[in-house]
């Protein structure tokens, strides 16, 4: 994803959870405060909005990321280290509307480790 299109997309994200858009250090802060349910109900609202393909995906800065995770792995730029991938039954957009149902741990009365 280019640089330009990355900030359309946090900045569509952090209007829809009423974060300013104008500094980008507020931005931040503020999308870091939401909680993960009021996070995800916003990126589902906008999937709706949008259609499926509008994702978020690894931005080339040239700093912290110098080129297209595709090209490192051509290439065999990257670290070598043991892998594990998986998926579930379940995996994907579809299920993703739904896990607005899920209760927060708060809810539940126990806390992430």
């Amino acid at each position: 994803m280019d640089v330009t299109r990355a900030k359309q997309q946090t900045a569509a994200l952090a209007e829809e959870l009423d974060c300013p858009t104008a500094n980008t250090t507020a931005l931040l802060s503020c999308l870091r405060d939401q909680p993960a349910l009021s996070l995800n109900s916003a990126q589902t609202k906008l999937l709706g909005a949008s259609g499926p393909f509008r994702s978020w995906s690894p931005v080339v800065d040239g700093l912290f990321l110098r080129e297209s995770p595709s090209v490192s792995l051509e290439r065999g730029r990257f670290p070598r280290v043991d892998l594990l991938i998986g998926s579930t039954e379940q995996d994907g957009l579809l299920s993703r509307a739904t896990a607005n149902e899920v209760q927060s741990h708060s809810e539940w009365g126990t806390e992430p480790q």
